[in-house]
C-alpha cells in the first residue's frame, strides 16, 4: 500500500470513518509532513472557515438546534416580535407571556399572553371586546379546557377578595377578607394575632395593654411583668440601697464623728477652732482635737553633728566656756615675717619673729590696717620706719612692711599726716623741695634726712640730719635709734643694715657690695 498513488488508494467510505485515523498533513512551520486524526482535522478546520459560509440549509435540524443563553441580542428580534405596541388588543400573542400595549384611548392599557388569552395588567383577565366585570378565563385541567364565566360586582373598596376556581367549573367569588386568609407571620412577613399579653387593639390601632399613673419625678423604683411593662413605682428609700463593703460599692451611714446636713452634705462632728500650731492632739479617729505651743520638754536631744549649717550667735555661748585647748593654732595671733595682708578680724595680733615687732588689725582713717603697737624706749612714742621717698616729686620710693600694713603704695604720693599715721617716718632717698604735705611745703630735703609724722593736727616735721648727728636727735645711744638694734656685742663687730627687717645690725660678718 506504501508504493499506491493517492488516487489508487481504496476509498474510505464516511460510515467507517474513525475519529483516530490518520491522515498526512504538510506542517509549512515546521517545513515536514505530519499526521492528524481525523477528529482533529474538523475540529480544527471548522474554527477556519469564513464566517456566513456554511448555508443554512446544510445544518441537519433533525435533533433540535441549541441556541446558548444570552446569545440572541435586541438587534435579531424582529419588530414587535418580544413586545406588540397596537391600537387593538390582538386576537392571539405569538408566545405565552408575550407583551401588548394597547394605545387606543385615554391611556395605554398592557397585556399578557396567557395562551389563550390575555390577561389586562393587574391580573383581571379579559379578551377583546369583553364587557365591563364579564370575565372569561380559560382554565386548563385534566378534564379539559373548559370556559368558566363570573359575574363579579366591579366594587373596588378595601379588603375585597376574589377567589379563583380549585378545578374545572369552579365558579370566581368575592367576598371580605377574614383572618384566616392571612398566613401567620414566623421567619416571613405575615399575620400576628393581638392576645392580650401587654398588647391590645383599641379600634384600628394597636396599643400597650398596661396602665398605671404616670410620675415625672426623679429617684423611683420601678416593678415590671414578664413582659417589661411597669406595673408599679414608689420613691427610693434607704432601705432600697445596698450597704457598701470593703471590695463593693454601696451606701454608708454617717458614724458618731461623722454628720449629714439637710442639704446631704457629709461633715466631721469634731469642732475646733482653725489655726496653726506646732504642737497638737489628736484621737483615736485622726481628729485634730486640741493644739498648743511646743515647750523644752517637747524637744527630744539633739547630736551635735546633726547641726550642719547656721551659726551660733553670741547669746549662745556662754562667757568663759571657750577653754585655751579648743583654740585653733593663730586664732588670736599670727606669727610670720612676711605681711599677712588684711586680718581676719578686728584686734587680731601679728608678731614679727625676726624683730619681735607686735602689730594689730585695727581701723583705720581710710581702711583696716595692721597697727604698730611698740618697739623698744623710742618705739614707746610709736616710731616706726616706713620706707623712702623722693623729696623732689613728693612720691614713695620704697616701703617696709609697716608702710604696707598701713595701706600705702610704693610710686604713690607722700600721704598727709593723719593721727592712724602718728609716729611713722619716712627716710629721704631723693633730695628736693616737692614735697606738699603741711609744714614740711616747700622745705629742702636732704637724703638722709627724716620725715617724721606727729598727727592730723601737728602734720609732720623735717628732721635735718645734718644739723643733729646720731640719726636720732639727741639720741646717747644707737640701741635708742628706732632702725637699730644690738643684741650680745662684741669685740670688733660691725652694723650692717638689714634690708628685710629695715634694721642696722651687729655682724661680724660682711658680704656682698663695694667697700
Amino acid at each position: 500500500m506504501a508504493d499506491l498513488k493517492i488516487s489508487e488508494l481504496p476509498e474510505l467510505l464516511s460510515a467507517q470513518l474513525q475519529d483516530a485515523d490518520p491522515l498526512p498533513l504538510a506542517d509549512l512551520s515546521g517545513s515536514e509532513t505530519k499526521k492528524i486524526s481525523a477528529k482533529n482535522l474538523f475540529i480544527g478546520g471548522v474554527n477556519l472557515l469564513p464566517a456566513g459560509s456554511i448555508p443554512a440549509d446544510k445544518v441537519d435540524s433533525s435533533g433540535g438546534v441549541v441556541i446558548p443563553d444570552g446569545s440572541i441580542t435586541a438587534a435579531k428580534l424582529a419588530s414587535n416580535s418580544a413586545n406588540i405596541v397596537a391600537a387593538a388588543l390582538p386576537d392571539s400573542g405569538g408566545y405565552v407571556g408575550q407583551q401588548c400595549v394597547v394605545t387606543g384611548g385615554t391611556e395605554p392599557v398592557e397585556y399578557t399572553w396567557n395562551g389563550t388569552t390575555w390577561l389586562k395588567e393587574g391580573g383581571v383577565a379579559a379578551v377583546e371586546g369583553s364587557t365591563t366585570g364579564l370575565v372569561n378565563t380559560y382554565v386548563n385541567s385534566s378534564a379539559g379546557t373548559a370556559t368558566i364565566t363570573a359575574d363579579i360586582d366591579a366594587t373596588t373598596g378595601a379588603g375585597q377578595f376574589v377567589a379563583g376556581p380549585a378545578g374545572a367549573g369552579g365558579v370566581v367569588s368575592q367576598r371580605v377578607i377574614v383572618s384566616t386568609d392571612l398566613p401567620t407571620a414566623g421567619a416571613q412577613k405575615g399575620a400576628v394575632a393581638v392576645d392580650g399579653n401587654g398588647l391590645a387593639m383599641d379600634g384600628d390601632d394597636i396599643k400597650i395593654d398596661n396602665a398605671v399613673t404616670q410620675n415625672t419625678a426623679t429617684g423611683h423604683l420601678v416593678k415590671y411583668n414578664e413582659f417589661g411593662l411597669i406595673t408599679a413605682g414608689a420613691a427610693i428609700t434607704s432601705g432600697d440601697l445596698p450597704v457598701a463593703t470593703s471590695t463593693e460599692i454601696g451606701a454608708i451611714r454617717p458614724a458618731s464623728d461623722l454628720t449629714v446636713n439637710a442639704d446631704g452634705e457629709l461633715t466631721h462632728s469634731n469642732t475646733i477652732l482653725p489655726g496653726t500650731a506646732t504642737k497638737v492632739t489628736w484621737d483615736e479617729h485622726g481628729h485634730i482635737t486640741q493644739d498648743a505651743s511646743l515647750q523644752p520638754g517637747d524637744i527630744p536631744d539633739l547630736p551635735a553633728d546633726k547641726i550642719t549649717t547656721g551659726s551660733f550667735t553670741t547669746e549662745r555661748i556662754g562667757s568663759g566656756t571657750i577653754s585655751a585647748g579648743k583654740l585653733a593654732d593663730y586664732a588670736t595671733c599670727l606669727i610670720q615675717e612676711g605681711n599677712p595682708g588684711p586680718g581676719e578680724y578686728l584686734g587680731q595680733m601679728w608678731v614679727t619673729p625676726s624683730t619681735n615687732q607686735l602689730r594689730v588689725f585695727g581701723g583705720g582713717s581710710g581702711q583696716d590696717v595692721w597697727i604698730s603697737i611698740g618697739f623698744g624706749s623710742l618705739q614707746a612714742n610709736n616710731l616706726r620706719w616706713g620706707g623712702t621717698v623722693n623729696a623732689a616729686t613728693s612720691t614713695i620710693i620704697s616701703l617696709t612692711d609697716i608702710g604696707v600694713s598701713e595701706g600705702l603704695t610704693a610710686g604713690g604720693p607722700v600721704p598727709t599726716p593723719s593721727d592712724e599715721l602718728s609716729g611713722l617716718y619716712f627716710v629721704v632717698a631723693e633730695g628736693g623741695s616737692g614735697i606738699t604735705i603741711p609744714n614740711v611745703n616747700g622745705q629742702t630735703c636732704s637724703p638722709g634726712d627724716w620725715i617724721l609724722y606727729l598727727n592730723a593736727a601737728e602734720g609732720a616735721i623735717h628732721l635735718d640730719i645734718s644739723a643733729g648727728g646720731g640719726g636720732g636727735g639727741g639720741a646717747s645711744r644707737l640701741n635708742d635709734l628706732t632702725d637699730v638694734t644690738i643684741d650680745t656685742p662684741l669685740a670688733g663687730q660691725l652694723l650692717s643694715y638689714n634690708s628685710i627687717s629695715g634694721l642696722w645690725e651687729n655682724t661680724s660678718t660682711i658680704s656682698g657690695g663695694d667697700f
